[in-house]
């Protein structure tokens, strides 16, 4: 399965993990990045957004301790909790140059001293990264070390997770899985420290499983609430049936069982967990190559299928909030102007990249709320959605998790 997604040219290379209960079986296939060395298990993956789930284990740990309260307000209103779970009206972007932050454990500090800067969508629950910050910048605060030394100390440790770290990669970036011929270019030095809880994590695919393990009833998580055996007092409606609990995506089966995980994306490198704590089972798929997220999601779909029979439902469609002229206009970041056409019962959306000049078009049709299903896609690419300032009116569009804000 993963030989011939190499083979096609749909990666460089897959690494697949399943584990069933206590048993782990491991596959892989291709090699590090172009021209690389060859992929085995134990090469280690930055794993991007499958961070949060850790982040939010994090939390709840420090939570059950005393040393945290996931209910108190940091920012308008919000509480830890909310931001774990996306619900914090927090937008998709920062206001200012993150950068900035630099590499210093000082990073996080820096950025919950500029709360100001964080978008307030007002959004019921909207994807992103900064809630994410300023969540482990009170982590740490409250384990009384930096953000990296407390999640090695409360989660990864006592997962198991032996080959997992979260400090920026400074020793041998080549050790990493990689899909540029210069590894340097994309490794952590170049991610700003305060984005380490949002995505700074690397692991192999042994540790992700393990995390997911940890997790699961009788984990060494399993009591903290952050995933549970499938009660849905953990998940929160979020789009089109879809759930989401602290950390967590969720979609339901036919026969309730919750499928809970996440994917990640950095660079040229896309990952993606998926756990039955019912089942006790999860699979993972590490990748390098740009332009698979489609490839990773439908082999970790297959594999949780052939593992536990369990598909995953069509997402759920239902009314809109607004009739389909009112989503049309144009939508820019710098990286891509989007231009949105109403057209007979569907969305034209337009991609423009300025730096090339060169456009993309896609039809997405209206699926539920303020979200439509993209043609021909799965996630994290599969629908649109459009996000709400707190006057309620339309302030951004996000084809996937990056989001642009209405110029017109």
């Amino acid at each position: 399965m993963i030989k011939a997604a190499v083979d096609d040219g749909r990666a460089h290379g897959l690494v697949l993990g399943r584990r069933i209960g206590d048993r782990v079986e491991t596959a892989a296939a291709g090699l590090r990045g172009p021209g690389g060395a060859a992929l085995t298990a134990a090469t280690p993956f930055p794993v991007a957004s499958i961070t949060k789930p850790a982040t939010a284990t994090l939390l709840h740990a420090l939570a059950a301790r005393g040393a945290l309260d996931l209910d108190a307000p940091v920012l308008h209103g919000a509480s830890p909790r909310s931001l774990l779970r996306h619900t914090g009206g927090v937008g998709p972007g920062w206001r200012g140059d993150l950068a900035a932050l630099g590499h210093g454990d000082d990073a996080l500090a820096r950025y919950a001293e500029r709360t100001d800067l964080i978008e307030p969508l007002g959004a019921s629950w909207s994807y992103g990264n900064p809630g994410y910050w300023l969540a482990g910048h009170h982590a740490a605060v409250a384990a009384g070390t930096s953000f990296e030394e407390a999640l090695r100390e409360h989660v990864l440790a006592p997962a198991g997770m032996e080959g997992a770290d979260c400090r920026p990669w400074a020793d041998d970036p080549t050790a990493l899985a990689h899909d540029d011929t210069d590894p340097r270019r994309s490794s952590y030095l170049a991610m700003p420290r305060a984005r380490v809880p949002s995505g700074g994590m690397r692991a192999t695919v042994a540790d992700v499983l393990a995390f997911a393990a940890a997790t699961w009833p009788g984990g060494v998580f399993g009591e903290l609430g952050v995933l549970g055996s499938g009660a849905d007092t953990a998940y929160a409606e979020a789009y089109g049936g879809r759930l989401w609990g602290p950390g967590w995506e969720a979609w339901r089966a036919a026969d309730g069982t919750i499928v809970a995980g996440h994917s990640g994306v950095y660079g040229g490198f896309r990952t993606r967990l998926w756990s039955v704590p019912a089942r006790r089972t999860a699979v993972a798929v590490l990748a390098v190559g740009k332009g698979s997220e489609n490839t990773v999601l439908g082999l970790a779909l297959r594999a949780v299928e052939a593992t536990t029979g369990l598909i995953e439902p069509p997402l759920e469609s239902g009314p809109m909030r607004e009739p389909l002229s009112g989503y049309a206009g144009v939508y820019a970041r710098d990286t891509a102007r989007h231009e949105v056409e109403a057209d007979g019962e569907s969305l034209r959306v337009r991609t423009v990249d300025p730096a090339t000049g060169e456009s993309s078009v896609v039809t997405a049709r209206p699926l539920a709320g303020d979200a439509f299903l993209t043609e021909g896609t799965h996630a994290p690419g599969r629908h649109v959605e459009f996000l709400r300032g707190a006057d309620g009116t339309i302030t951004h569009i996000r084809p996937g998790l990056v989001a642009a804000r209405r110029i017109g």
